[in-house]
């Protein structure tokens, strides 16, 4: 019996042992999953019921933007943070700047939580590239109509068939004219006339200039029907008249159109050949509305034809057509090529491939590289330097790492001035409100918060590849993709956001600044063309604002499912509010 009942001892004991890790996990487990509510209930039971420390009579209160609970109706600083406080009106809801659509404040976990990363805009030299495709056609303004210029009947052709190569000089067909044997009687009687009267040693001066009139005048009728200077030099020496005329091409080219027979009769006016010189030809491309406003005069172009793999041809845009098409929404862009290998052939498709550069890009002489003075910056700029900075205390600025004297936790994070750029400190609520040093805003005693403001552009002088201006040199040398020698260029880059940071509504374009804090807000920007990962900012931000460029879905989700968030710090206060 006894040992029954140690042996029934002992196997509870091994199962008590054995259960106690299993009843930890599933404590810890309940811990976990319950946590928000564990804060909430312990925050609850800390809070004081009523605001004891509050003057109900006064009309402005003192708040800690990041522990909304901390409200004074003194200026002094967080007791748990150490931040200064800020000064609000009583019971009110904070008034958002213009173009600020909402504002949200996050704890740190929070911001861990959403992955939310941010990122200092600053200017660069972008480069928009464009793909389409286009259309080989003729020049218009070399295409050549030979016209008959004497009636008669073509004999033979030396040119028969539409697509043949010719050179200036090459005869094209023989025609049978009557008038061409009269005109050619005419002008060998007046020269012959014109000889007898210049032999005689009394010759009457009047007669010898009529004859001499005559002769020109029967010379150039034969000029205008098309005989050349050798088939007149050669009616000279023969002394006899041709019936049949050859008739050669005065350009080169290939014949482009063909409309004539051996025996045919052809009048004057008709046009039995066109040819067209194809050593340029046009490239009609195809370009989209949206991308109108990027296409100039002069712009340089790259194409490639699928007939010869690998090799690629330039030229560049010389005129825009000034209609669009209803049905495609294009519009043309003409761009003349060299074709002196006339590889080129009408109708073939190319693809179009167009670099352009966002900022202006202004050719300048090689003689200007030696005169090229650096810059002098404005007295109100600063040179390149880096600066440390608190996420919780945008107020303060240090010259060294380590962490921050006020709250003396936050790892302070390194923040780069660029060149050209100065360090100003601003109200989050009032911009106009800015100054060079640290202060309160005269406008709600709010702390002045840091941000870079630089120059409206940015202009430096670079060389650079006119095909691909994005490959830039210090000096002049060959660009590695095209081949070609770079140019000298005065090229103005750009105020540029990343591709991820904007929200993009289809109505709106907004992008989310994180201030100071953990405070963000979302704000109306104008943006331009895209160019790789990043877009042209035309208005709404300034260089050095730190936007939000992962995790920023999130943070508009947030804004959207708290609308209250949209005029006062998420998270406030659930404490009784004075109204």
């Amino acid at each position: 019996m006894k040992n029954d009942r140690t042996r029934s001892i002992s196997i509870f004991s091994v199962l008590i042992v054995r259960l106690r890790f299993l009843f930890a996990f599933i404590a810890i487990g309940a811990i976990v999953g319950n946590w928000d509510r564990i804060l909430n209930f312990t925050d609850r039971l800390m809070r004081p019921a009523k605001r004891t420390d509050h003057d109900a009579t006064s009309v402005y209160e003192w708040y800690c933007p990041m522990h909304p609970t901390v409200v004074r109706n003194e200026k002094t600083n967080c007791p748990t943070c150490g931040m200064a406080l800020s000064q609000r009106k009583r019971g009110s809801k904070e008034e958002l700047p213009p173009d600020v659509l909402s504002r949200l404040q996050l704890s740190p976990y929070r911001i861990r939580q959403a992955r939310a990363a941010t990122e200092a805009i600053e200017y660069r030299p972008l480069v928009r590239e464009l793909r389409t495709v286009g259309v080989i056609e003729y020049d218009e303004r070399r295409i050549t109509d030979l016209s008959v210029r004497i009636a008669g009947r073509v004999e033979q052709l030396f040119v028969d068939f539409e697509g043949a190569r010719v050179q200036a000089g090459d005869p094209l067909y023989k025609i049978y004219s009557p008038d061409l044997v009269t005109t050619q009687e005419e002008y060998l009687l007046a020269k012959k006339s014109l000889e007898e009267i210049t032999a005689q040693p009394q010759h009457d001066g009047e007669a010898r200039s009529r004859a001499r009139r005559l002769a020109e005048a029967a010379e150039q009728r034969l000029r205008l029907w098309g005989v050349t200077d050798a088939q007149i030099a050669e009616l000279e020496k023969s002394r006899k008249a041709d019936s049949r005329l050859t008739i050669y091409s005065p350009v080169s080219g290939v014949v482009y159109k063909k409309d004539v027979h051996a025996g045919h009769y052809v009048q004057v006016g008709e046009d039995p050949y066109t040819i067209a010189d194809d050593s340029v030809i046009w490239v009609q491309a195809e370009v989209f509305e949206n991308d109108l406003g990027l296409m100039s005069p002069g712009l340089a172009v790259e194409l490639q034809s699928e007939a010869y793999p690998g090799q690629t041809f330039r030229g560049d845009v010389a005129y825009v057509q000034s209609g669009i098409d209803l049905t495609t929404r294009t519009v043309k862009v003409r761009v003349n090529v060299e074709n002196k290998d006339q590889k080129l052939k009408q109708g073939m498709y190319v693809s179009a491939f167009f670099k352009i550069p966002i900022g202006k890009m202004e050719e300048l002489p090689e003689s200007a590289a030696a005169r090229v003075e650096p810059k002098e910056a404005p007295a109100t700029t600063q040179p390149e330097r880096t600066i440390y900075v608190c996420e919780m205390h945008g107020a303060f600025v240090f010259d060294k790492p380590g962490k921050c004297e006020q709250c003396g936790e936050m790892e302070l994070e390194p923040l780069r001035i660029p060149p050209g750029s100065r360090l100003v400190y601003t109200c989050p609520d009032h911009p106009e409100a800015s100054q060079d040093k640290p202060g309160m805003c005269p406008k709600d005693g709010k702390e002045l918060t840091f941000r870079i403001e630089a120059e409206p552009v940015q202009t430096e002088i670079v060389w650079a590849c006119p095909f691909h201006p994005d490959r830039t040199s210090p000096t002049k040398t060959i660009c590695p993709i095209s081949g070609d020698e770079m140019k000298l260029y005065r090229r103005e880059n750009v105020l540029a956001v990343p591709l991820s940071a904007v929200i993009d509504s289809g109505v709106h374009k907004t992008v989310f600044i994180e201030r100071s804090g953990g405070v963000f807000e979302s704000v109306n920007v104008s943006i331009g063309p895209r160019s790789g990962e990043h877009y042209q900012v035309l208005r709404g931000l300034g260089a050095g604002d730190r936007v939000v460029t992962a995790g920023a879905f999130l943070l508009d989700a947030e804004a959207r499912l708290n609308p209250g968030a949209g005029a006062s710090y998420f998270g406030a206060s659930g404490q009784e509010v004075h109204r």
